[in-house]
């Protein structure tokens, strides 16, 4: 059934009125935040006939009406809708453009910690799909007696350590460079097929004992390309008495599923491109149903290499958390093309 334009104006009002204050929403309300020209018996005849439709509830007898997910969906496409017609951006979210170019991980933290902050949510960000990233330079150095730090380094500037343990010396200085320059510009998703093809012995820095060091970094590359977040907010969610204890206790056992976590991510979009809005039961998750989800990608020039989400009460502002999460993924995108084309131009 078709809304009319009655139906949906005081469909909206409620939600609008909600989510801002968090007080059920009489028909009173109703005529004193809009213009329409009706009686408030009226107002609540359309309520009830919303009520039906599953839109709205009413929390109990004497209480004013408070929005379904089904009602929230609606309110989250007409924000979509303005959102489209309405290109400006934000003056509140008007940043400096112009970055500094800090190390990586610190940046998508601080992203994590702004997202959290303006959203008054749990922020989460995947780091980049790091076996997309092309591997710069590789250093080898000894920290201690038999303790080699190896250290792989990408061309966007994340950095991968680790320790290994050798019971002999290494010509450290001859293997890094004979790797850089084998390995120079390649995806970390090539890097293992290639290391099984190169005969070490052939070249006269080899030793056998270094077989463990070949085996390792093969192993590393692996490891590096393991999903891994960063994470802030979870405070906020608790803070919030829109989420009933018990959901928030199941939310916490979620989110220390990285599994899990990994597999919220590829439903909810494969690409990164596209930015969405999930609502409650429409994530198909116990432990997600009192929380709303904001999800969004961000790109290394034009190839998406991470997804964003954040966590929210369903009793939040959607407006402003879309801007901000829109304005949070296009920053990050900047960024990291920037710094990446920083990069290369330094090799020339």
């Amino acid at each position: 059934m078709e809304l009319t334009g009655r139906q949906s104006t005081i469909l909206y009002a409620v939600i609008h009125e909600y989510v801002t204050s968090r007080v059920p929403v009489s028909s009173k309300r109703i005529l004193e935040i809009t213009n329409l020209e009706c009686s408030s018996a009226t107002i609540r005849s359309e309520m009830k006939t919303l009520e039906g439709l599953g839109f709205i509830e009413q929390p109990h007898t004497s209480a004013g009406r408070v929005p379904t997910d089904k009602g929230l969906r609606f309110y989250v496409e007409c924000l979509k809708c303005v959102r489209q017609e309405t290109a400006q951006t934000s003056a509140e979210l008007e940043m400096v453009s112009e970055y500094a170019l800090t190390n990586v991980e610190d940046y998508l933290q601080n992203v994590t910690v702004f997202l959290s902050h303006w959203m008054n949510g749990m922020a989460v960000i995947e780091r980049p799909f790091i076996d997309r990233l092309r591997i710069q330079r590789i250093t080898i150095s000894e920290i201690a007696k038999n303790y080699w730090m190896v250290i792989l380094v990408t061309d966007m500037g994340l950095a991968e350590n680790f320790l290994l343990f050798l019971e002999d010396t290494l010509e450290a200085t001859s293997l890094e460079q004979y790797l850089t320059q084998k390995l120079h510009g390649l995806p970390l998703e090539e890097v293992k097929p290639l290391l099984d093809t190169i005969h070490f012995q052939d070249h006269t820095w080899y030793d056998f004992h270094y077989e463990p060091l070949f085996l390792f970094l093969g192993k590393m590359v692996q490891q590096a390309t393991q999903v891994k977040y960063h994470k802030h907010g979870m405070e906020k969610l608790i803070q919030d008495d829109s989420i009933p204890k018990e959901s928030l206790k199941k939310f916490i056992g979620f989110m220390q599923n990285e599994r899990q976590l990994a597999d919220l991510f590829d439903e909810l979009q494969k690409d990164g491109h596209t930015t969405a809005i999930t609502i409650g039961r429409e994530m198909r998750r116990e432990e997600l149903l009192d929380f709303s989800l904001f999800f969004t990608g961000y790109r290394l020039e034009d190839k998406p290499i991470g997804r964003i989400v954040v966590f929210t009460s369903k009793v939040t502002d959607y407006w402003d958390n879309l801007k901000s999460l829109q304005y949070a993924g296009d920053r990050l995108t900047e960024y990291l093309t920037k710094i990446t084309l920083m990069g290369r131009s330094r090799e020339v």
